[in-house]
């Protein structure tokens, strides 16, 4: 298995990370590491991104076979007071 860079989480507020500016001029398109074991690519420059964007064998469609699954953070319960809350002021509210 690859091990590939984590993608990088902390930075400066606005700014991006400066690993960004490194590998936007030494590896523009790159693998990285999110959340567990999953390894998208990542594309780092304008030009790269217009030409991904365009290309038909790209695919947002996720029953494609190819298409990456995001690893799934457990659904938290709001607490029994704002769901009565959100009843009362969200009429039609199908998940309350």
């Amino acid at each position: 298995m690859t091990i590939h860079p984590p993608l990088p989480t902390i930075r400066p507020l606005l700014d991006p990370a400066p690993e960004y500016a490194k590998w936007q001029s030494e590896e523009p398109i790159r693998r990285v590491t999110i959340r567990g074991d999953n390894s998208p690519w990542l594309i780092t420059r304008y030009e790269d991104a217009r030409a991904v964007l365009a290309d038909e064998r790209f695919s947002a469609d996720a029953n494609h076979p190819d298409f990456p699954t995001p690893a799934r953070a457990p659904r938290r319960r709001p607490p029994a007071s704002s769901t009565r809350w959100t009843r009362r002021t969200t009429p039609g509210c199908a998940a309350c």
